[in-house]
């Protein structure tokens, strides 16, 4: 189960090395259980920043989630265009798409990050639509919360919701962060689905420059629901 995580760690003492010559670009795995329906889940993304002129940014992602069950790997991929408005403040528009359920679904939204002190918060709002079917439409909306406790170790939570076709998907989650190396963070976490479901995840994530925002997939705000 481990094995994929181990593999990037090996990689991770070479990442300034070759991070010289790369776009700024993070790669995350993670790894999960939902212990009420005794169900693990492994996720695997990317992100990938590209400056455009001035402040401006474009920025593209990729992802591949996969559960233990009998449904199929659901891929997404989305661009973010992003403003960097201050040297800690981020503004950004993005459109995202997946293929949860056999159909396949766009989201497009506006979101912000901040970074002041030992804080990171970033948050989301966006509207989704299928795409076979322009009457099943909803909204989707969450924040993260990333608080330095020390230079090594943070302190994160998230809320993230859907609300799709007139059901609604509600994930809350805390954990903590280690930096391994300068471009190496591993982390857990443990979160509660809206059906009192329990959440356990663990992630690395391996990075060679900054990228402003997370992928806004439903995977990525509802891990394991």
């Amino acid at each position: 189960m481990f094995k994929p995580i181990l593999a990037l760690a090996l990689v991770a003492g070479t990442a300034p090395a070759f991070g010289q010559s790369l776009p700024a670009a993070e790669f995350g795995l993670t790894l999960g259980t939902n212990f009420a329906r005794s169900e693990n889940f492994k996720r695997a993304e990317s992100g990938f920043t590209l400056p455009l002129r001035g402040d401006l940014g474009l920025q593209a992602d990729l992802a591949v989630s996969k559960y233990q069950t009998a449904r199929s790997i659901v891929p997404s991929g989305g661009l973010h265009l992003t403003y960097a408005a201050t040297g800690s403040l981020t503004f950004g528009a993005f459109v995202f798409g997946e293929t949860p359920a056999d159909e396949t679904r766009v989201s497009m939204g506006i979101e912000a990050v901040v970074e002041t002190g030992p804080w990171h918060v970033e948050g989301y709002a966006g509207a989704i639509a299928a795409v076979n079917d322009t009457d099943r439409t909803g909204r989707r909306y969450g924040v993260d919360v990333a608080y330095a406790a020390t230079p090594d170790w943070r302190v994160t939570g998230g809320l993230h919701r859907d609300d799709f076709d007139g059901s609604g998907r509600g994930f809350v989650q805390l954990g903590a962060d280690y930096a391994v190396t300068q471009s190496l963070r591993a982390g857990a976490s443990y979160g509660r689905t809206d059906r009192g479901n329990g959440v356990l995840t663990v992630q690395v994530d391996l990075t060679t420059g900054p990228v402003a925002f997370a992928r806004r997939d439903g995977y990525a705000g509802l891990p394991g629901y």
